[in-house]
């Protein structure tokens, strides 16, 4: 009786253990469950995909079961439970391939586009590419302790601005620093620094973190993007959430709502519609860049995933622009109202823009602008070249090439007036100090223009100045925004320089047609 009871006493107190293992254990994931590191297993790895997770309990538990019923002995090939196995394993295979396309297909399936039929008129001019903003930015900080973050745009009355948090330098300043306010790098190259600590921030670790908080608060929302707005003299982090619902066998992403991190640590969770009616954020952008991103790459499984595996009848791509970190979709400022902007190629080795999407920045309702079969525009890859071959003299910087040019044409960004679309570029030098001219590439005719300064390209945009032809010209009429030459007289009244930069544009005409 002795040896029974101390062998139950013994082997409860095995349990005690264990139970308290679990529990320690239990109690140091939650604690850390907010680290980024810890999300991404518990998140991005598990709450993800619950469906293949089910599979696969549910094949070990078929196989355990299959194996003791069968007198602990594993069949042999072609036996119960290698059938089970394979049908099992052949089931998580097609999950793992099928799945995203499903999550694409159920994203797009049930949304109802307004159909536009001109393009909405840009109302600001997007002058600064990211590039020189971070450049000018950087420039212009003198506090050892903090530096720039990730550059945002930033819709202001003079035009698309860039903002950037001031974040901590350094492993310790990081731990025991904190964020203070933000720069805003204005489209005429000014900065305006505001200073303001952080209760959270981006750049700050371990529960100073600005995610920190707000995954204790929801734990199940990606947080793509922080962007930063002074409403009232307050700095405040805007933190624009991706929820998910569950449509079998998936989770599909959806706009879940808004976070406003006050400096002093409070946080406001606001739903869609809060958020968009309240008047502290009329007319800014509230949806998030990635969600509008996602559905403009989902746009391709819109007429099913058959369609977009197989037999890709209208189907779209989002373009990547070559030797640009700043991608698309772009924040434009329009007539309707902030917009984001992504212009899709069709499927392929195409060139050409043929639909464009049009999220509102504000409120997440969808535009759609469709071109008519065979009069799709110029993608913005291609605007490149053209903008080089206007400015042939120019000593452009060839990647990867041993070139003594300097010059890049940066940032194809879109604008449009009169419903026109044209790309606009900037050009820079290597170092991205300062533009030096912007230019204009038609996206119908494939006409250039460029401008000088701002105020030139403002001009533009009020229809005051049709800006300058590649021969220094400034144009009279806006018609193709082509060097027009209506008579020989003109012929004879031009230069040499002149009349060979219209001929290698009437080259570079025929080349495109």
């Amino acid at each position: 009786m002795q040896r029974r009871g101390t062998f139950t006493f013994e082997l409860n107190f095995g349990k005690i253990l264990v139970v308290i293992g679990l529990v320690v254990i239990g109690i140091l994931l939650w604690a850390a469950a907010p680290l980024p590191i810890v999300r991404a297993i518990l998140f991005d790895l598990f709450w993800m995909h619950p469906t293949g997770w089910a599979l696969t309990v549910i094949a070990i538990l078929i196989v355990i079961g299959v194996y003791s019923i069968d007198n602990n002995q594993y069949d042999e090939p072609g036996g119960a439970t290698w059938i089970i196995g394979i049908l099992l394993a052949a089931g998580l295979i097609g999950y793992a391939i099928l799945s995203p396309a499903l999550a694409k297909r159920y994203l797009v399936q049930d949304l109802k586009p307004t159909a536009l039929e001109t393009l909405p008129e840009t109302t600001e001019v997007r002058y600064l590419p990211m590039p020189v903003a971070e450049r000018y930015g950087a420039n212009k900080i003198q506090d050892p302790r903090h530096h720039l973050g990730d550059m945002d745009p930033l819709d202001t009355a003079e035009g698309i601005a860039w903002a950037a948090p001031r974040i901590p330098t350094g492993f310790w300043n990081t731990l025991t620093g904190q964020t203070d306010g933000f720069a805003v790098v204005n489209p005429d190259g000014s900065v305006d620094t505001i200073l303001q600590p952080m209760r959270y921030g981006e750049g700050m670790e371990i529960t100073d973190r600005i995610t920190w908080p707000l995954w204790r608060m929801r734990y199940t929302v990606d947080l793509p993007e922080f962007y930063y707005l002074q409403i009232d003299g307050e700095v405040v982090a805007m933190a624009p959430y991706v929820a998910y619902r569950y449509q079998f066998p998936v989770r599909v992403p959806y706009w879940g709502g808004v976070f406003v991190v006050h400096a002093d640590g409070q946080i406001e969770d606001l739903t869609p519609e809060a958020a968009t009616a309240d008047p502290r954020f009329e007319g800014q952008r509230l949806y998030p860049e990635a969600l509008a991103l996602r559905i403009a790459k989902a746009w391709a499984y819109r007429g099913g995933i058959s369609n977009a595996w197989f037999t890709h009848r209208d189907q779209t791509e989002v373009p990547h622009i070559d030797g640009e970190d700043n991608q698309m979709p772009y924040l434009i400022p329009t007539d309707q109202g902030p917009m984001w902007f992504v212009g899709m190629e069709p499927y392929g080795p195409a060139y050409s823009i043929f639909k464009i999407l049009f999220v509102d920045a504000h409120d997440g309702s969808i535009r759609l602008y469709e071109l008519p079969a065979e009069s799709g525009m110029m993608s913005p890859n291609r605007a490149r070249g053209y903008v080089r071959a206007a400015f042939p003299t120019y000593q452009w910087y060839q990647s990867g090439e041993s070139s003594s040019g300097n010059l890049f044409a940066v940032e194809p960004r879109p604008l449009t007036r009169d419903g026109v679309l044209y790309w606009q570029m900037s050009i820079t030098n290597i170092d991205y100090a300062g533009v030096t001219q912007t230019v204009l590439v038609n996206a119908e005719n494939n006409g250039v223009v460029y401008f000088e300064n701002l105020e030139e390209i403002n001009r533009f945009l009020d229809g005051t100045f049709s800006g300058r032809a590649p021969n220094g010209v400034p144009q009279q009429s806006t018609a193709g925004l082509t060097p027009q030459v209506s008579s020989s007289s003109e012929l004879d009244m031009m230069s040499d320089e002149e009349l060979w930069s219209l001929l290698e544009q009437i080259l570079q005409e025929l080349k495109s047609r």
